[in-house]
């Protein structure tokens, strides 16, 4: 998403059509015209009657959502020339873009590269997402994280249905999806009266918060039934740029426009859209829960099985450490209404020069975390390279890449994960390096993919006390039957499959994974219990021991399944093979052995 008053693009999209209601939204660059096929009605205590309309609750508008990107995420680590030698170029990955519209296909940075599905006018938001993805390069400033990747693009509508017929058709990889439903506070519609603040909740029963940032609803869910059912699909989203939404007064006559579900005092109307006064109906506080920051996530941004990343101004130092990540101040934070970790990694959204759709040479500058989703989608398309190169052509599975990034993010913000940066700065060349070493000879990184069918599993690692030990754990989680209700922050968890993750030692010491406490979405991440939250979970020892270490995976499953696949990813120990746990073995009886004839 553009954030606004940053991005000349603000809105994009193509035409809109409501059947059920026949209203027209027109989308045009710079603002949101909206026609309710009703002329307005001046009514007393300064109230405006704009039409009746569908409620916020039903009505869900949709919204759009590079050279320094790249030195951001590290990328740039893995080009040809880079310090890892790699030469990726994301050769051979194929990417979804859902959009507002189109990508311009004839673009010199993306010609011959790119197939126009969803068909109609090229887009400015769209053209510049693909080019952050993977742009040529001919402007060395706007070079695309992938600049050999094929891009397959679509319009927004039917996206989750698209995705997966998308797999199939063209066998993608990764998604992106730049674009959110409207929530909470919105700057540039025009209803017919000007350019005015609208409230897009209903006032008459919402006043400080939207009820639908946060919420796992019926988009959600079909967002993360798609994945479940493409477990090697990585979809990529941005978090949104609402934290910064409030009332600016924009009409300049102290009014706002919002829906009323109940006829205002002494109005012959009843419900519907009405431009009213802050003296009549206050403005709502800033968008974040109440203007605090968090829990400003639209629906689909708090699916459990996508990638959702948050923006965060560039890095170009390199190497960098998170006293070098600044946050942008419009990226959405988490966290979900039933407390799970959203986003889960940032990457640069400040800024990036990329190509436009108004001429095949044309490129423009945008923020937002519409920018920091392709910055990652395209890190991330690398990554995908990387792991075919290195296991035969197969695609990895996406839990295994939500792992491995998450993994191997550059912690920012509190220590652990937090609800504003996620696991951190996605990092590509740390990533790129941990596939790299999984087949070193005594090589301290490993990767388990298995099945959970309810039995508790271990495995058992060495560590030689050099390095903190870390695990993190991933699985693609069902879509659950039954959502949360309709009214505020509803906490009703949404987990299916609920995997546990804890390492003890050979002393018996138990140690847990990062949890986080939405009551106090501030405070950093302990290590106190089990997490029952997260479909991603991490145990984090800072000062391990050299010794012996079991990793435990437990965990309960939903009546309806008999398994679940999962990813294990971890650093700082060494997995042993069987004939070397035997010459341990070995060698530890030898050495109790002789303390023995020595004592005696």
């Amino acid at each position: 998403m553009c954030a606004d008053g940053r991005c000349s693009a603000a809105w994009i999209g193509a035409i809109v059509y409501f059947a059920f209601c026949g209203f027209v939204v027109g989308a045009e660059e710079g603002t949101i015209k909206i026609d309710l096929g009703f002329t307005p009605v001046e009514l007393e205590g300064g109230l405006t009657y704009l039409g009746p309309g569908p409620a916020p609750s039903t009505w869900n508008l949709l919204a759009p959502t590079n050279i320094n990107a790249a030195d951001t995420t590290n990328a740039d680590q893995l080009w040809s020339g880079g310090g890892l030698g790699l030469n990726l170029s994301g050769a051979g990955v194929s990417v979804g873009i859902w959009d507002g519209g189109p990508v311009r296909s004839t673009h010199l940075e993306l010609s011959g590269r790119v197939t126009v599905v969803d068909s109609g006018p090229a887009q400015n938001h769209a053209t510049h997402v693909a080019g952050t993805i993977g742009a040529a390069g001919i402007n060395a400033s706007a070079h695309g994280m992938a600049n050999s990747v094929q891009i397959y693009s679509y319009n927004w509508n039917d996206d989750t249905t698209e995705m997966g017929a998308a797999v199939s058709s063209y066998d993608i990889a990764l998604s992106n999806h730049s674009y959110g439903y409207v929530c909470g506070w919105v700057r540039g519609i025009d209803w017919g009266v000007g350019t005015v603040d609208t409230w897009y909740a209903d006032r008459s029963v919402y006043s400080i918060e939207d009820p639908y940032f946060g919420k796992y609803d019926t988009n959600t869910q079909a967002l993360d039934t798609t994945l479940y059912n493409n477990p090697k699909l990585l979809s990529v989203w941005a978090a949104g740029n609402d934290r910064n939404d409030q009332y600016t007064n924009a009409h300049g006559d102290d009014k706002y426009v919002t829906y009323l579900s109940g006829s205002p005092s002494g109005t012959p109307l009843g419900a519907g859209w009405y431009l009213v006064s802050t003296s009549s109906y206050s403005a709502p506080p800033k968008d974040g829960n109440g203007g605090s920051g968090y829990d400003c996530l639209p629906q689909q941004q708090v699916a459990k099985n996508s990638l959702t990343v948050g923006a965060i101004n560039d890095i170009t130092d390199d190497p960098y450490s998170s006293g070098d990540v600044s946050m942008t101040s419009f990226s959405s934070w988490g966290p979900t209404d039933d407390g799970r970790l959203k986003p889960d990694v940032v990457a640069n959204g400040g800024s990036l020069i990329s190509s436009l759709a108004s001429s095949d040479d044309a490129y423009g500058s945008y923020s937002g975390t519409s920018m920091a989703s392709p910055n990652a989608t395209g890190t991330c398309a690398l990554l995908v390279e990387h792991y075919q190169n290195l296991n035969g052509g197969q695609l990895p599975y996406s839990a295994t890449m939500k792992a491995l990034v998450m993994h191997t993010a550059t912690d920012a913000g509190n220590v652990g994960p937090d609800y504003t940066y996620g696991y951190g700065v996605l990092d590509g060349a740390a990533a790129a390096q941990l596939l790299s070493d999984l087949d070193a000879p005594d090589s301290t990184v490993f990767l388990f993919e298995d099945t959970f069918d309810g039995t508790e599993l271990t495995y058992s690692v060495l560590s030689d006390g050099s390095e903190p030990l870390k695990v993190t754990l991933a699985w693609t989680d069902p879509a659950p039957d039954i959502l949360p209700g309709s009214g505020l922050d509803d906490a009703t968890l949404v987990l299916v499959n609920d995997l546990d993750l804890w390492l003890t030692d050979n002393s018996d010491t138990i140690f847990y994974p990062w949890t986080l406490d939405p009551a106090n979405p501030g405070n950093p991440a302990v290590q106190t219990q089990l997490n029952h939250l997260d479909n991603v979970v991490q145990v984090w020892i800072a000062d391990a021991t050299a010794g012996w270490y079991t990793i435990h995976i437990g965990g309960m499953l939903d009546a309806a399944y008999l398994s679940q696949d999962y990813s294990l990813i971890g650093s700082g120990a060494v997995v042993p093979e069987p004939s070397q746990i035997i010459m341990l073995l070995g060698l530890a009886v030898m050495w109790f052995a002789r303390r023995r004839l020595r004592r005696g």
